[in-house]
């Protein structure tokens, strides 16, 4: 096996890394102080991604409501001392698995909600009683599951649209916001609050923190949509845990949330989760927090709900990442993190988008596995390029009138995926895992693969035979031919 291309590359990426790695660690050594305060710089922005995962607990006639969405909420920051800071704050949600690009886009996405509430499918003539039953079954879930959609994005605007507002803020966390304050369940408060929590006041944490507040609580009444003030106590406990990095400081968070009783609703809340800082941005870096709330309901159904929440500083390569609808890390493209389609179920996925004959299926049964396949492959990492599932989705679509229920959507996400695969930085090793490069995916071509290495921006080819087992799968899931005008 021919390894020396590679390992020319490495060993002199090796003595680039050992001159790099004395400062850093300098860094780290006097990076340690346990003193903590928000002190983000003037005329910065920070972006972070927020996720909210919330299954609403219902009766036994009513289908569980699930609830997963995204939004980006970015603060600018106007001015920052030592004592306060002030700025604003946008949120811009997901439509579906990417960012909304306007305000007009999310409008169409709610008319047409709001259609279908109202849209009756024509009676179609002789039908028999048991499949009329089941039609008419069949739209009343339709109509329930669209006012539900619409309920959340009403009463939530946070996570469903484009909301905007001022925010001053204390060093320890004192804060106040102006404009849409985007409510969410009192769990977490507004989303422009989200990230951010009560310090101690001398900015000390070495043996962790607490801080108990009374805030005004709003209770709406599912029946009459009346709302009543009441209070809540919002006790959030915090104690030191090992951060993701030597310069972050990071903490178990555990809270309890109790209020309501004044107006006839006991609501009480248990989570757990983390939280981690960064003293060189000034602000958190990320956290999640699991929730089990009783008392009240999500769009009001039931009377508990369970919610997790998550939220990560985007960096330009996270962001990239986190906008489309993948994890704000690194490893976001691997295996353990994006599931691959076997081939097994890349054969039933051609069965359903050849256009081969059906062997006896309905439409309706063929449309519905195509509809699930398309939904799996929206969920999954992209075939091989060369793959023969690849080549059945481009012939499909080019064919006119013929192309299977959200193809366009799947070719779509696989081109967008390999697309961000090529601008990930990833550690490159060969099979014996002595050497390592930092390098960009460039393109795969037979069996020569092209890597741009991160430190000088030079393409290099290497044999794919000599690459770990790790980096040859994830070359064959995103590597591709590279433009004639660009080899």
């Amino acid at each position: 096996m021919n390894r020396s291309p590679l390992r020319l590359i490495l060993c002199m990426k090796l003595l680039s890394s050992v001159l790099l790695l004395i400062p850093a660690a300098t860094a780290a050594e006097t990076s340690g102080s346990p003193s903590i305060a928000f002190r983000p710089g003037a005329g910065r922005t920070y972006d972070y991604g927020i996720e909210y995962l919330i299954v609403e607990k219902t009766n036994q006639r009513q289908k569980p409501l699930l609830i997963r969405q995204r939004c980006r909420l970015r603060i600018v920051v106007d001015q920052s001392d030592r004592a306060e800071w002030n700025g604003t704050f946008q949120t811009i949600p997901f439509l579906g698995t990417h960012l909304a690009r306007s305000k007009e886009s999310l409008s169409e996405v709610e008319e047409r909600i709001k259609k279908s509430i109202d849209f009756d499918p024509p009676p179609i003539p002789n039908l028999p009683p048991s499949a009329q039953a089941l039609r008419e079954r069949s739209n009343l879930a339709r109509k329930e599951s669209a006012r539900r959609d619409l309920l959340q994005r009403e009463r939530y605007p946070g996570l469903f649209r484009f909301c905007e507002g001022t925010v001053v803020s204390s060093s320890d966390g004192k804060m106040r916001v102006g404009g849409d304050v985007a409510s969410l369940p009192f769990a977490t408060g507004d989303i422009a609050r989200l990230i951010f929590l009560q310090l101690p006041e001398d900015g000390d944490c070495a043996d962790g923190f607490s801080s108990r507040e009374v805030n005004p609580l709003f209770v709406k009444s599912a029946t009459d949509g009346e709302s009543k003030e009441s209070k809540m106590s919002v006790l959030s406990m915090l104690t030191p845990r090992e951060a993701t990095t030597k310069q972050h400081l990071a903490f178990d968070r555990d809270l309890e949330i109790l209020g309501g009783a004044s107006v006839g609703t006991n609501l009480a809340l248990t989570g757990k989760g983390t939280w981690e800082f960064s003293p060189s941005l000034g602000m958190p870096y990320s956290g999640s927090l699991d929730c089990q709330i009783k008392g009240t309901s999500f769009v009001g159904y039931g009377s508990q709900f369970e919610m997790r929440v998550g939220f990560h500083h985007l960096d330009p390569v996270r962001a990239m990442l986190f906008d489309a609808n993948l994890l704000p890390k690194l490893d976001a493209l691997d295996p353990v993190n994006l599931q691959r389609i076997d081939t097994k179920t890349q054969t039933a996925m051609r069965k359903a988008w050849d256009g081969s004959p059906t062997g006896g299926k309905s439409k309706s049964a063929l449309r519905r596995a195509q509809s699930e396949a398309a939904q799996l492959a929206l969920r999954t990492a992209p075939p091989p390029f060369e793959s023969a599932l690849q080549k059945t989705v481009e012939e499909a679509l080019a064919q006119e009138g013929r192309q299977p229920i959200l193809l366009d959507q799947v070719m779509q996400r696989w081109t967008q995926l390999r697309s961000v695969a090529r601008r990930v930085p990833r550690k490159w090793s060969d099979q014996s895992d002595t050497f390592s490069i930092d390098a960009f995916l460039h393109s795969l071509d037979d069996n020569t693969l092209k890597i741009v290495r991160v430190d000088n921006n030079q393409i290099v080819s290497v044999p794919l035979d000599s690459l770990s087992k790790t980096d040859i799968e994830f070359a064959k899931t995103y590597g591709q031919p590279a433009p004639a005008n660009a080899r």
